[in-house]
C-alpha cells in the first residue's frame, strides 16, 4: 500500500541535520547578491543632497533595508548550521570512543565551550547591535 511505501522512504531518507540551515545560508547570499545587484543596476537619485520629493528618492533605502534584513537571517542560519555541524562532530566522536559522555544538543547550542558556536554567536550578536 502507499502507506507502507511512504513510511519505508521516510525511514531510509537520511540527510544530514545541518543541510537545512545550510541551504537556508545559500538561499538567503542569492537574495542578498542580487538585491545588491538589482540596487547597482538602480543607481542613486540624481541628487541625493536635498530632501526626497518622490517616492522613487526612497529607493536606495529599500535596497539597503532588504539587504541589511538578508544578511541578518545569513547571521541567524549560519548560526544554526555552526551548531548543527559541531553536534555532528561530536556525535562522530563519541561514537569512534574518542568520548565518553554523549554530546546534548542543548548544553552544546547554550553553553560557551565551544570556540566555533562561539564566534557564530558573537557574528550574530554584533550584527543585530549596529542594527
Amino acid at each position: 500500500s502507499f502507506h507502507f511505501f511512504l513510511h519505508s522512504a521516510i525511514q531510509n531518507l537520511t540527510m544530514s541535520i545541518d543541510i537545512l540551515p545550510l541551504t537556508a545560508v545559500y538561499s538567503m547570499m542569492t537574495g542578498f547578491a542580487i538585491v545588491a545587484y538589482l540596487a547597482f543596476q538602480h543607481g542613486l537619485p540624481p541628487s541625493t543632497h536635498q530632501p526626497a520629493e518622490s517616492a522613487k528618492d526612497y529607493t536606495p533605502v529599500f535596497y539597503v533595508t532588504v539587504a541589511t534584513i538578508a544578511m541578518l537571517y545569513i547571521f541567524l542560519f549560519t548560526q544554526s548550521t555552526t551548531v548543527f555541524s559541531e553536534f555532528k562532530k561530536l556525535k562522530t566522536a563519541y561514537k569512534e570512543k574518542k568520548m565518553e559522555k554523549a554530546p546534548v544538543l542543548g548544553n552544546l547550542k547554550y553553553g560557551n565551550d565551544n570556540f566555533n558556536i562561539l564566534a557564530a554567536d558573537r557574528a550574530t550578536g554584533n550584527f543585530m547591535e549596529q542594527m
